[in-house]
């Protein structure tokens, strides 16, 4: 294979590792030529180049992706969510700032867990929002935005939410399952293929299971046999990942009353048996034989 350029849509990606070697970037992709031989890139530099197989690693807003599965755009989940970072000084009432903990309530639900050693708490608050009719995905907002979300709650996380210093939300998306991963030279890869919310935390776990299964497909195969090997490898898993994450929000944001009891018995069941997930091995392509039975939404 030839020397690979990265061209992510925004010019970014990380590559202190690599010592500059086969690295280039602020490459931002315009067109994709594929012929027999190979795949030409062209960039808006005016430069180009030439690969035996080009990998759409560039997330969900990818410019490789239209060329693989046509227009295809991210599908809003019906929440936002509002993100911030807090001193465990700053929340007292909070009980124990150390380990993940989920806050579910009516219409919205709130994650956290410790960074910096347990002095700062991560969290991401998230509220039922029927509609996001704007262009973009983020949008600044006053901080009392998310206080108001969670007037009456707990005051560990009234104090949270209020904690941080810039307001700001993001509307919650994620792809329907693409029908197409790839064309005879170009596979899709991560966010690019499989978006997902981000209430299993598996946005980032599943594209590097995606790096390990395509490369192995490609160290093992010519890349006609390669790419579609991949897609089997991968597909059914994302897909099933993608539905339990944008189940979870549903389960988290019930009202109060009779459905409260059979979510909290499902959610131990659910929850209970997440080898399927984290047991995973990429390189073998299986994991432990518990599922979840699930049908696209």
């Amino acid at each position: 294979m030839r020397e690979a350029r990265l061209g992510p849509q925004n010019g970014v990606c990380g590559g202190e590792h690599l010592d500059g070697d086969g690295l280039h970037l602020g490459r931002r992709c315009l067109t994709i030529q594929e012929r027999p031989s190979g795949v030409e890139l062209r960039f808006a530099d005016g430069s180009s180049a030439s690969a035996d197989v080009v990998v759409g690693a560039d997330g969900v807003h990818s410019v490789i992706r239209p060329h693989v599965a046509g227009p295809v755009r991210g599908r809003y989940s019906g929440t936002v969510g509002y993100r911030g970072l807090v001193p465990v000084e700053a929340m007292p009432s909070l009980p124990d700032p150390t380990p993940l903990q989920f806050w579910a309530g009516p219409g919205r639900h709130l994650l956290h867990y410790a960074i910096d050693g347990g002095t700062t708490v991560n969290f991401l608050a998230v509220v039922r929002v029927p509609t996001w009719d704007k262009e973009a995905w983020m949008e600044e907002c006053a901080v009392n935005d998310a206080v108001d979300a969670f007037a009456g709650w707990h005051p560990a996380v009234t104090e949270m939410v209020a904690g941080t210093e810039v307001g700001a939300r993001w509307a919650l998306h994620d792809l329907a399952p693409l029908e197409r991963w790839h064309t005879d030279r170009v596979v899709l890869l991560g966010d690019a293929a499989h978006t997902m919310v981000p209430h299993q935390g598996q946005g980032a776990n599943q594209t590097i299971e995606d790096a390990i299964a395509l490369a192995d497909c490609l160290a093992a195969h010519r890349p006609a046999s390669a790419l579609p090997a991949y897609v089997r490898r991968r597909r059914k898993r994302t897909t099933a990942v993608q539905w339990l994450s944008r189940r979870t929000v549903d389960l988290m944001h019930l009202p109060d009353g009779p459905e409260i009891a059979p979510r909290d018995a499902l959610f131990r069941e659910l929850y209970s048996g997440l080898a399927w997930i984290h047991a995973h091995d990429a390189h073998a392509g299986h994991g432990s034989a518990v599922g979840v039975t699930h049908t696209r939404t």
